[in-house]
Formats: structure tokens, sequence, C-alpha cells
């Protein structure tokens, strides 16, 4: 059962993360910039391209204990590690000092950065999703700690935490 018959929360999510992704991105660009990209809808176009491809990856996920619950966790790893910024989605942009690539900030070299950076943000959610489905389930702090590999109580592990479980309330069905 996809999000959209079941947990149903796919337009609140995408909503949620656009306002976060917007006020990420007017930090790291001039306020005339961010301000024309909220204003013609290009964050929040971002941000439903993204979270339909980590829907889509978590669906296809095969021999994984991930489900669309873990959707909140994916979104927000994407939003902090890439601000969802279309040059970093393009590999225009890198971290990790030119190491990390893509939308989820995946260390590639090789064969495997050339898919990433070509298949753009399908290609780059399923990364996430193979990289996510190797890390401890016990909750999301431990995932989202190994997925950084940082130690759960590290800062950069707490705000990525914070913003899935925020993410995830703001997506949860009203009463």
């Amino acid at each position: 059962m996809g999000m959209r018959d079941g947990w149903g929360a796919l337009p609140a999510l995408t909503l949620a993360t656009g306002m976060v992704a917007g006020t990420a991105v007017a930090d790291d660009v001039s306020p005339m910039a961010a301000s024309a990209a909220r204003a013609t809808g290009v964050v929040e176009a971002r941000a439903a391209d993204v979270v339909r491809a980590a829907e889509r990856a978590l669906a296809d996920a095969k021999r994984t204990d991930l489900t669309e619950r873990d959707l909140p966790v994916l979104v927000a790893l994407a939003v902090r590690e890439s601000h969802l910024r279309a040059e970093v989605e393009r590999c225009e942009v890198t971290g990790d000092g030119g190491r990390a690539v893509g939308l989820w900030q995946e260390h590639a070299v090789g064969p495997r950065r050339e898919r990433l950076c070509r298949g753009g943000v399908d290609a780059q959610a399923r990364e996430a999703v193979r990289h996510l489905a190797l890390c401890p389930s016990q909750s999301w702090a431990a995932r989202i700690a190994c997925y950084a590999g940082r130690k759960e109580d590290h800062p950069i592990v707490r705000a990525r935490v914070e913003l899935a479980e925020c993410l995830a309330r703001a997506a949860e069905p009203r009463k």
C-alpha cells in the first residue's frame, strides 16, 4: 500500500518540506533570489519531486525493513544535506571535499558517481534508501547517525531527527 492509499500524507509532507527547504534556500542565497524561488513555486516543486522520488524508492526497495513511515527521514536527510538545490542534484555543487554528490550527499566515485549524477533525483533516492537500509532500525536517530557517520547525540544527527519528526507530524492526518 502506497502513501497515497494508506497514510495519505504526501501533500502535507510536500508542503512542510517546501517550507523548510524555502527557509534553507533563503539562508543560502540572496534575499531576492530566495523570494523569487518562493514566488515562482520553485521550492515547492523541488520538494514535491524529492518527496515523490523518495516514496518511489521506498516502494521499490527489496529486502529491507524500511517502510513508508521512514519517508520523513529520507526527506529530512535530503533537505539538510542539500537544501534540495538543483545544482547539488546535478552534481555541479558537491560536499565533503568533492566526495559527496547528489541531494542526499552520497560518497561515490567512478561509475557509481556518474550513475548518481546522470540519474537525477530518482537514482539518488534509490541510493539513499540502499544506504539507509544498511543502518540499524531501532530508531530514526540510530538510522540517521549511521547514515551520517556520527553518534546519535551529535548536533547534526539531532537536527535531522527533529526535522524528520516535524515532517512526520505535519504529514499526519488531521482528526
